[in-house]
């Protein structure tokens, strides 16, 4: 009896041992030039160090989907001039592409709602940067260091630009915002270095009034060169400022004017509703008010 129950044991144990070798070799797996890892059906690219020359990352490797970039997967590298990651990538980890010194061109798929800290710091040959729509923030130092870098186009879905994120681009000397752009502030020293000129935001519907140092609007204000020489000496985080026009609507009155405010307000700011609204008459209606919306159903 002894006998067969370490028989029984001793095939289990090597079982196991099997078990065991087959998941590290499919957790750590190599194709062409890159070395990733699984999470079930998804693959994260933790080294891409041998590819080289102009790079166009697969959006699946071996039947895996490559949805990430591991940390440092392109740190160091000498040889890439160019990637272009696929659309599959939701996440790159920081530093992913730090001292990539070769790295000329880079284009970010759809899939990436920001961009983590540091990931193309310290990039000498660094260019041309195409970001994705579907980014939503800049983080620290995501740009730091880029010495060759003269200009760059913010996507309309960013709202947030992280402290030190453009640092000591010494080169950089134009920041266009796209039209629409949701940009709410920009981190400390975000542009320390530069000889940036930022463009104004724009966005229908609103005037962009100017940075402020304060969120309500309440601090310091900067505007054209004044703004460009406060970011590049060094700057506290400042916000974005809109104003907006007050217009008044009738809301199906039948005769009387509408009242008319030529005044524009900062977006957020109380203004001083017109009572010229015993002008108006619509018959069977009793005026109980103005609103934001027709049915009544706003502020």
């Amino acid at each position: 009896m002894k006998t067969r129950i370490l028989a029984i044991l001793a095939v289990l144990t090597a079982l196991v041992a099997v078990n065991l070798t087959v998941v590290s070799a499919a957790n750590a797996a190599t194709s062409g030039c890159y070395t990733y890892s699984l999470s079930g059906s998804n693959a994260t690219i933790t080294d891409g160090k041998a590819c080289s020359g102009v790079v166009v990352v697969p959006s699946a490797l071996d039947g895996y989907t490559v949805t990430a970039l591991g940390v440092d997967a392109f740190t160091d590298d000498n040889d890439i001039t160019s990637i272009t990651l696929p659309d599959s990538i939701t996440d790159a980890a920081v530093l992913a592409f730090n001292k990539a010194t070769a790295l000329e061109t880079i284009t970010f798929g759809s899939g990436l709602t920001y961009l983590s800290q540091g990931i193309l710091g310290d990039n000498p040959s660094l260019t041309t940067v195409n970001l994705p729509s579907s980014l939503q923030r800049i983080d620290a130092w995501a740009f730091y260091n880029c010495q060759s870098l003269q200009s760059v186009t913010i996507p309309a879905s960013v709202t947030f630009i992280d402290h030190q994120a453009f640092e000591t681009n010494a080169s950089l000397t134009t920041v266009t915002f796209e039209a629409g752009s949701q940009i709410q502030s920009i981190g400390e020293n975000a542009f320390h270095g530069t000889n940036v000129n930022l463009g104004a935001p724009s966005k229908s519907g609103y005037t962009f009034a100017a940075w402020n140092t304060v969120s309500d609007g309440s601090g310091d204000s900067y505007l054209g060169s004044a703004l460009n020489a406060y970011l590049a000496a060094g700057s506290g985080t400042i916000y974005s400022q809109w104003s907006v026009p007050l217009t008044y609507d009738g809301n199906g009155s039948l005769s009387g004017p509408a009242p008319i405010d030529r005044a524009t307000y900062l977006y957020g700011a109380s203004a001083t509703i017109r009572d010229q609204w015993r002008l108006l008459d619509k018959p069977g209606y009793k005026f109980t008010g103005w609103n934001t919306m027709a049915d009544g159903t706003g502020r």
